[in-house]
């Protein structure tokens, strides 16, 4: 996968660290050893690895640089799990404040739309979209729509604008109790038990992809 062309001050690449600080680390090497001088012309390859997770930077005239982004798994990132990993922290942050709705505010765009999305997706697939709206993460359901659009994940947010047809904006936007009895309202009005049985969601089979590159792009 190559990522764009970007420019790159001389400054910037002269002065990069062997290690950037993380958990684990990042190792910086370059193909010339003694980095480009101050008379020099850049034309080195810089190796960032973390991990599994490894990012080139081929130099070119005029400073360009083309990013290629690899992994040990033939080139190919795991998505999901990057995005599974992400999620443990933004929970921490936002379930622990007292006011959870400021704290997802105040979050960077790429942040809260993984969040919005992710919880989402874990709660579609252990419990539904039943599940989802009964509990108090259905609040964000016209965000999660508004997210999924942000990210290009086309097939989840027309099928979400599909499944609010079925529900009155202020219900979903409205108290959760109030939302969860209208919800088990209607699949029994239905003849079910639950709404998963008449109402199918569509989520992107690239989802935790699109998700990445929007985070990435963000940087």
């Amino acid at each position: 996968m190559i990522g764009p062309v970007l420019d790159i001050p001389e400054e910037t690449l002269r002065s990069l660290p062997d290690t950037l600080p993380g958990t684990p680390p990042v190792d910086i090497t370059a193909s010339d050893a003694l980095r480009p001088g101050a008379t020099q012309a850049t034309s080195s390859t810089f190796k960032f690895q973390c991990g599994e997770q490894v990012v080139i930077l081929q130099t070119f005239p005029r400073l360009h640089l083309t990013t290629t982004l690899k992994a040990l798994d033939d080139m190919k990132i795991d998505t999901e799990k990057w995005c599974r990993d992400k999620m443990p922290s933004l929970i921490d942050r936002v379930f622990r404040a007292e006011q959870p709705n400021e704290v997802l505010a105040r979050m960077p765009d790429r942040d809260r739309i993984l969040f919005y999305i992710m919880i989402f997706d874990t709660e579609l697939g252990s419990g539904g979209l039943h599940e989802y709206l009964c509990t108090i993460n259905g609040d964000d359901f016209y965000n999660v729509i508004e997210s999924a659009k942000i990210v290009g994940a086309v097939s989840l947010a027309s099928s979400l604008e599909a499944v609010a047809h079925y529900f009155p904006v202020e219900i979903i936007k409205g108290d959760g109790y109030e939302r969860a009895d209208y919800v088990w309202t209607l699949a029994k009005n239905k003849g079910h038990y639950v709404v998963d049985d008449f109402i199918k969601v569509n989520v992107d089979e690239n989802l935790y992809e699109l998700l990445y590159k929007y985070y990435q792009s963000c940087q």
